[in-house]
């Protein structure tokens, strides 16, 4: 096959609208969809329906009337143009901006009534190519700033779109320096066949790319809800596991001693028998947001059994572990009598260790365990605490807090 102008722009024509009717195709058939991917991907293939068309009605120029092949034409490949960067800006649950390729439109309209811009085919490719590079560049800047999910996809579109406004502001610099007097005077040359073959390149490769980010976010989707506690938000035992092993063996964290603090809330069986199944789901959700809230930004929380949760403490002195297992054990304390009425007072027990950073952490948990075994059989709702980090082993030191014992309000 010829890379000749013709060929290219009959080329252009069938990938957008294959790329539209696959990517239908895709949406509908796609399960666990979100509304942004849903609604992302029907964006982009009406953009593409779009450039289709137009790019059609553009290559029938001289065979029928020029307010098809010039004016409507590139009207639907403005909107297509910039419904592709609307669609980003949804995947990535920001604000659409329809309001930009309007106003183009309405611009062009209006342009296109005055005798210089339809005799200046040179202007009519500034206008149209500096507003598709806009958007390209636009569709480039929301891959990397709003790619918080770092889709690795985005990066794909990202570059795909990068040959696309490396096209566009070719096809503009070629007609800066040579002046047709017609369209079909510039529908040939080698900067023409480049600038298709790019724009060609770009429609293939994005649309793949946007299907690819919306696969990719499912997934990721899942893997977050592989490693997600589903009833209080925290990290399961397997992923709080897997981010203190990284978090360990990263150089640049500087860790010199870690405390691991276990909790465990008392009489749990006892809540679920007398209040019920979904109050013991309440005091667990509560006791994860407690976590969640009280656990400095450097530190780290997890569900790692049914009633249990742990606490992951880097650079972290004897007194401040302490202190923050006492300040979690009144808050679920305070609070959860306060959400029941009074009918359940929750309490905790902790065990806490102090280890030097070369301690391998399965054994801290298990020194934390022992701990915590120690303030179960001295009573519960207090914390026993054990530092490592020194050469003599210290006496066990203990937080205790008034013994607030389940009840049923009468």
């Amino acid at each position: 096959m010829q890379l000749d102008t013709p060929t290219l722009y009959t080329s252009i024509t069938i990938a957008a609208f294959a790329g539209a009717f696959v990517l239908i195709f895709f949406m509908f058939s796609l399960r666990h969809r979100t509304r942004e991917i849903g609604w992302s991907c029907l964006l982009w293939a009406f953009g593409m329906l779009f450039i289709a068309v137009g790019t059609l009605l553009t290559g029938m120029r001289g065979t029928i009337p020029n307010e098809l092949s010039i004016v409507v034409s590139n009207i639907l490949i403005l909107w297509g143009v910039w419904l592709r960067p609307i669609a980003v800006s949804v995947f990535f649950n920001k604000r659409t901006f329809f309001w930009v390729p309007l106003g183009l439109s309405i611009v062009w309209t209006a342009l296109c009534q005055t005798s210089f811009f339809q005799e200046g085919v040179h202007y009519r490719v500034f206008y149209m190519n500096g507003s598709h590079a806009i958007a390209a560049l636009f569709v480039i800047w929301m891959c990397y700033r709003f790619n918080s999910e770092r889709l690795v996809t985005a990066r794909v579109m990202a570059g795909a779109f990068a040959f696309e406004a490396f096209a566009f502001l070719l096809f503009i610099n070629h007609h800066a320096f040579v002046r047709y007097t017609n369209f079909m005077e510039a529908f040939g040359g080698t900067v023409t066949t480049v600038y298709l073959v790019l724009i060609l390149m770009t429609i293939v490769v994005s649309t793949m790319a946007i299907a690819a980010m919306c696969i990719e976010r499912i997934q990721n989707r899942f893997h977050e809800q592989a490693m997600e506690d589903m009833l209080t938000g925290l990290p399961n035992r397997r992923a709080f596991y897997e981010a203190v092993e990284k978090a360990l063996t990263n150089p640049r964290a500087e860790i010199k001693q870690y405390a691991v603090v276990l909790l465990d809330i008392d009489h749990f069986k006892k809540v679920n028998d007398t209040f019920g199944h979904a109050m013991g789901d309440a005091i667990l959700r509560l006791l994860g947001l407690i976590c969640r809230e009280a656990v400095p930004a450097t530190g780290l929380s997890g569900r790692i059994g049914g009633e249990e949760f742990a606490i992951f403490l880097p650079n972290t002195t004897e007194d401040t572990a302490g202190a923050l297992s006492h300040r979690i054990s009144q808050r679920l304390l305070v609070e959860s009598a306060t959400a029941s009425d009074k009918r359940v007072e929750a309490t905790i027990s902790a065990g806490v260790v102090i280890c030097p950073a070369a301690t391998p952490f399965d054994l801290a948990v298990e020194g934390a365990d022992k701990c915590l075994y120690d303030a179960k059989r001295q009573g519960r709702n207090r914390t026993i605490m054990h530092d490592r980090t020194t050469k003599v082993t210290p006496e066990r030191t203990m937080f205790q807090a008034p013994f607030a014992s389940l009840r049923r309000s009468t």
